[in-house]
């Protein structure tokens, strides 16, 4: 059996060592309060800075329309990227699939598949809808199918949509621009993730 100490002083020293207990933890409450905020910002800063931002958004030069056929071909987008202390020329930012659609004109790609931002690739593979093999994108993380025109040939797809598709634009000297950009994975809707 233990016995309870109980505090009992004449001189109310109890006492006085309680209020000088609270008296301390309420400083440390209050030193805490004050000094989180230039932390928390601190800390932001320097995470902030390690963020890689590329130049997602504009166009890209990549080929000529009169190297393009029906057939995609994967083109890199490279762009210097930035963050708080320096610059890396010419980083991989992502890639693209160019072709021509039967009506002759350039559709483009998003190589990330909406799904699981796995990486995509064209590969000879049995469609799920014909049963014939033929080339298609191929998902290889959760073996999604998609036609060459980016639409979901499963009928239960792993991918909430299609593949994204990216703007383009034809100069007068017949250079395919791709306007790049990404978008947030996982969701039925496409959205920019800028």
């Amino acid at each position: 059996m233990t016995e309870k100490k109980t505090c009992v002083s004449e001189s109310g020293g109890c006492s006085t060592q309680r209020r000088s207990f609270c008296k301390s933890v309420v400083a440390a409450g209050i030193g805490t309060a004050a000094i989180a905020p230039p932390v928390a910002a601190g800390i932001r800063v320097v995470l902030s800075a390690t963020e890689q931002k590329g130049a997602a958004g504009k166009f890209y030069s990549l080929t000529t329309i009169d190297s393009l056929g029906q057939t995609p071909q994967k083109f890199l987008i490279t762009d210097d990227i930035r963050d708080a202390w320096m610059t890396s020329p010419q980083q991989k930012i992502g890639s693209v699939f160019l072709s021509k659609n039967d009506q002759g004109e350039v559709q483009a790609i998003h190589s990330v598949c909406p799904h699981a931002a796995c990486v995509i690739e064209t590969a000879v593979k049995k469609n799920p809808k014909t049963g014939n093999e033929e080339l298609i994108f191929y998902c290889p993380c959760h073996t999604a199918h998609f036609d060459l025109n980016g639409v979901r040939l499963d009928e239960a797809s792993p991918s909430p949509r299609d593949l994204d598709t990216l703007e383009v634009k034809i100069e007068d000297d017949g250079k395919v621009l791709v306007k790049f950009e990404n978008f947030i994975t996982g969701t039925a809707d496409k959205k920019s993730k800028s």
